[in-house]
């Protein structure tokens, strides 16, 4: 029964071994490597006019999603509540004064900046007229 069954496994491997189909019925073997080739080709690339049907569904998508987010965007603005007078007002006010309290500061670390230079805090460098600068030659 072991050697049956041994018997039986050997046969189907070398009957499906396509060197041995290949030796025997090249042509058949041939033309079953075309129609699976073939085959394998129609299912994996996609043919002319799928591929454009599936861009235009994709600019589709998009667009619809685009739409959806431009109505939600005009809906929560429409739900927003808007700023009062004094808001405004407010707004305004600081855009105006925004400019002058930027030069002021700027101008208070500029003094600030030239009194410490004025201390003699200036790095350790000799002044230009003092007499232990000028070079004896």
């Amino acid at each position: 029964m072991r050697k049956a069954l041994t018997d039986i496994g050997t046969d189907l491997a070398r009957a499906a071994d396509p060197r041995l189909w290949t030796k025997e019925h090249p042509w058949a073997s041939l033309g079953v490597a075309l129609v699976g080739g073939f085959a394998a080709t129609t299912a994996v690339v996609p043919s002319k006019r799928e591929t454009p049907m599936k861009k235009l569904q994709r600019i589709e998508r998009m667009l619809a999603v685009e739409d959806r987010v431009k109505a939600a965007k005009e809906e929560t603005a429409k739900k927003a509540p808007k700023p009062g007078f004094g808001a405004q007002l407010i707004k305004q006010v600081i855009g105006l004064v925004q400019p002058a309290l930027v030069s002021a500061v700027a101008a208070g670390v500029r003094g600030k900046m030239e009194q410490q230079a004025g201390d003699g805090h200036d790095g350790g460098a000799p002044k230009p007229n003092a007499p232990w600068s000028q070079s004896s030659v």
